[in-house]
């Protein structure tokens, strides 16, 4: 890697800094164009595949990341259960959103609970935990909701998700898309088991 003074040296020459601050200026464009794009594509193609898969009873998509919001930082969308009005337990939710700015937006995404309820355990519980490390999830939190919490492989400001989002948008998305959904797809059983035992002890 060039080290600074390197650079400095280099865009001081004549004409080279006023040719870079123009390039800056595009990438920065490219950013701030690509960025929605991402979410509101993201929304859209994990929508369909609830609204067409069986989970469409039981689960719901709710959208707190929207295009629109993508540059207020950490903010995430969930997947959550259907239940009826007057329900009032604890109850998991698998989230999905991005880092803050420091981050380059990097994704991040994990399990938690609304409130975690007290004392409770049940072996499923364990499995979703152990589940949720071998997706790669390794960042622990001393928060009692959260069950487990991390960064995904991707950074939305990164030059390769840049040059994907912008070449082949479509494919990158539904490439990322496609690792959540599977992941939602093997842990929303154990998540389901997990909400009906709280309902249950709560009745």
């Amino acid at each position: 890697m060039l080290s600074d003074d390197t650079v400095f040296e280099f865009l001081t020459q004549p004409q080279k800094l006023s040719v870079a601050l123009e390039i800056a200026n595009y990438v920065e464009r490219l950013k701030r164009s690509l960025h929605p794009i991402f979410w509101k594509n993201f929304n859209l193609n994990i929508k369909r595949r609830l609204v067409d898969s069986e989970l469409s009873a039981r689960w719901k998509y709710q959208i707190k990341l929207s295009a629109k919001a993508h540059r207020e930082g950490w903010e995430y969308n969930r997947f959550i259960p259907i239940l009826p009005d007057d329900s009032n337990f604890p109850f998991l939710s698998l989230r999905f959103g991005q880092g803050s700015f420091e981050t380059n937006y990097r994704l991040r995404w994990g399990v938690r609970w609304t409130k975690a309820p007290a004392n409770f355990m049940h072996p499923a519980l364990t499995t979703l935990t152990s589940k949720l490390i071998s997706f790669g999830i390794e960042e622990v939190h001393e928060d009692i909701n959260i069950i487990m919490w991390g960064f995904y492989n991707q950074e939305i400001y990164s030059p390769e998700f840049l040059t994907e989002m912008y070449n082949q948008p479509d494919e990158w998305v539904d490439k990322i898309v496609s690792d959540v959904w599977q992941s939602f797809l093997d842990i929303a059983p154990l998540m389901e088991t997990i909400n009906e035992a709280v309902a249950n002890a709560k009745t």
